[in-house]
């Protein structure tokens, strides 16, 4: 049985290039989604405040 042929140093750059790259974009969208949440809240001293605490 032949067994498999190891990866290239240049396939092992290329697969952790690939992985770094979708992690930075996993962070990129989650920083992206906290601040869109975050524009949904306002504080109530702001008088445009969303919530039970404006008493809206």
């Amino acid at each position: 049985m032949d067994l498999p042929a190891s990866p290239t140093p240049m396939q092992d750059l290329e697969a952790r290039t690939r992985d770094l790259v979708a992690r930075a974009d996993a962070l990129i969208r989650r920083m992206q989604e906290s601040e869109e949440a975050g524009k949904l809240v306002s504080f109530p001293e702001d008088g445009q405040g969303i919530g039970p605490t404006t008493g809206v």
